[in-house]
């Protein structure tokens, strides 16, 4: 898609580099799509399938600097990735993104709907690596399954500060301290439009650019198959986020960057 008009009221800063922490199941599709809409073919979309399979001189300085921002499914220190001789361990190498002034950026979601909305995703995706195993099975029976693929069931257990904090081992008291020091900003789904014009306002962006809504999975079929024991499941397995959530939430425009 082409990017939105730049009618905007201040130049881009030529050396920032915004970089978005996608969290899945937290209006991350609709997010892309903005940036994409903002920042055309100045925006990378990384993902790590198509990271492994790019060549070694890909991952230059001279080929890194033709973006303004970057967004994946992918934590914090995302940029540190993206290097020559790239690698999965990114001490091995300097990163191509090293001399950029970094402006992380995420958003959250209540922990509970995210994962029923990541339920609800599995179940009417055939696509997804979940769906087999979804198939026929409420919520209760799913994410008992998941424990036993999964070890650890990442995906329906502290995701979100697991994403944001990369680092910092569970510790909440080091995320609260990383999002108050080291993220431009963080805001919360349920209440983005402020988020949304404070990036406007601070990074150039054209009065135009909006949130579009996209990828939202019907909630009428399953709401009624998550009862209390199911419910209190997967608050009991999200403590760690849905204390983070309650901080961004009540707290975290207090930490945004200008």
């Amino acid at each position: 898609m082409s990017p939105l008009s730049k009618e905007q009221n201040r130049k881009p800063d030529a050396r920032a580099l915004l970089v978005y922490v996608h969290i899945p199941k937290a209006g991350g599709t609709s997010f892309t799509e903005l940036l994409d809409r903002v920042y055309g073919q100045r925006f990378l979309h990384l993902q790590k399938q198509r990271l492994l399979h790019w060549p070694p001189e890909y991952y230059v300085s001279a080929v890194a600097n033709r973006y303004d921002a970057i967004a994946g499914h992918l934590p914090y220190g995302m940029h540190k990735r993206f290097g020559r001789g790239f690698s999965f361990n990114p001490r091995n190498h300097p990163g191509a993104f090293d001399a950029r002034d970094l402006k992380y950026i995420s958003i959250m979601r209540d922990p509970v709907e995210r994962v029923k909305s990541f339920y609800r995703y599995v179940t009417t995706t055939p696509s997804h690596r979940y769906h087999r195993h979804a198939k026929g099975l409420p919520p209760a029976a799913f994410f008992r399954h998941l424990e036993g693929l999964e070890r650890n069931a990442l995906e329906v257990r502290n995701q979100q500060s697991r994403m944001l904090g990369r680092g910092c081992h569970g510790d909440l008291d080091a995320i609260k301290k990383r999002i108050r020091e080291d993220y431009f900003a963080v805001g919360v789904l349920e209440n983005v439009d402020p988020f949304v014009a404070h990036l406007r306002q601070t990074l150039g962006w054209p009065a135009t650019a909006a949130l579009p809504h996209l990828n939202r999975t019907s909630t009428r079929r399953t709401e009624d198959e998550f009862d209390a024991a199911t419910l209190d499941w997967i608050s009991a397995n999200n403590t760690t986020d849905l204390e983070l959530y309650a901080f961004v939430r009540d707290e975290g425009q207090k930490y945004w960057k200008s």
